[in-house]
């Protein structure tokens, strides 16, 4: 099948005696039918008793990986590697494991591949190239692991790549400040000229409201009214000076950012509802990772190192990933403010 995605996806090799096998730590990882028939086939009674002996059923008659105390994979060997993988071969991991931290859609005979952020030898890889992300298209066999976004769609699959490219183009226009890029996506995506404008009179105090209650809801916390202020306070004070210094040193890092995020997550058309609809989601969850990177440089006397950054990025990542509470809040947001200039002035800082 023909499969469009950044270069970068096949320098990718995974190593899990340089991250620690960060990805069978913490996951409550499925088991897939056609992974739980293979161990319940393998002829070797000792191995195959090993493997379904750490595999359990829950009420809805999935199957699950057993995670030991210590939150590990029942798998996670000593040296990092996967038992299953070492006794059986790849062919025996489950989807999810065989696909991780790739990520593929299949629209109708077209794959889109890419890799996720919550890797962290993926992120390096992703967000330390100063150039700009290039694509390709190979020829390849479906992976294991996919989501088949085909019935998902209602226009003709050469339109989806043809906004994605586009989108994609806008967010690499590096004459354009990252608010001025986003503000073209807004455009696009709404089907207007990109060289429209509007009277945008930034909301300061509006956008802190928001970034402090999608931040409280993304991370289960309840805010006193004296905490809220002194954040508030903080992010006012400090946040222009302290983005103008990151952009400096990390433009490329938040280029990378934000074309990997739309890109993997198939953006615009990842949620239910319109292209703009998705597009006011996307610039909402971007600009939820700028709050929290301020809040983070604030903590470091005004500046965050690149280990630093990365750090960040994963655990927003991974709360914008698993945090429903946070991603309903921004949710919310993208479908109460509707209006081109009212969102412009809440979430796009122009000076």
């Amino acid at each position: 099948m023909l499969a469009i995605r950044p270069k970068y996806f096949s320098q990718f090799k995974c190593d899990g005696k340089s991250c620690g096998s960060r990805c069978c730590k913490g996951w409550k990882v499925a088991v897939d039918g056609a992974a739980y028939s293979k161990y319940c086939s393998i002829e070797d009674a000792a191995i195959k008793q090993d493997i379904l002996s750490e595999i359990e059923r829950d009420e809805n008659q999935r199957y699950f990986i057993k995670m030991k105390e210590n939150m590990n994979c029942a798998f996670l060997d000593d040296d990092y590697l996967c038992k299953i993988q070492k006794q059986c071969g790849e062919e025996y991991l489950t989807a999810i494991c065989h696909s991780y931290p790739r990520v593929t859609y299949k629209f109708g005979e077209v794959l889109e591949q890419s890799l996720t952020l919550t890797c962290p030898l993926a992120a390096r890889l992703i967000l330390l190239s100063k150039d700009s992300m290039d694509f390709e298209e190979v020829e390849t066999e479906p992976p294991h692991g996919l989501f088949d976004w085909t019935n998902k769609i209602s226009i003709p699959i050469e339109k989806v790549v043809s906004i994605q490219a586009t989108s994609v183009s806008i967010l690499q226009e590096r004459h354009f400040d990252f608010n001025e890029r986003l503000f073209r996506l807004c455009l696009f995506l709404q089907d207007k000229p990109l060289d429209s404008k509007i009277n945008i009179n930034f909301n300061l105090n509006r956008h802190v409201e928001i970034m402090i209650n999608i931040f409280s809801k993304m991370y289960n916390v309840e805010l006193s009214e004296e905490k809220v202020t002194n954040l508030k306070n903080m992010w006012i004070k400090y946040h222009k000076i302290i983005l103008q210094r990151l952009m400096i040193n990390y433009a490329h890092i938040f280029e990378n950012y934000l074309v990997n995020e739309f890109f993997m997550r198939c953006y615009p058309f990842a949620f239910k509802g319109d292209l703009w609809k998705n597009c006011r989601i996307f610039i909402t969850s971007y600009k939820f990772v700028e709050f929290a990177l301020v809040l983070t440089a604030i903590s470091k006397n005004g500046f965050v190192t690149v280990e630093e950054f990365l750090t960040m990025i994963d655990a927003v990542n991974e709360k914008l990933d698993h945090s429903r509470g946070g991603m309903k809040s921004i949710c919310d947001f993208a479908e109460e403010v509707c209006k081109v200039e009212k969102f412009s002035q809440i979430m796009l800082t122009f000076n």
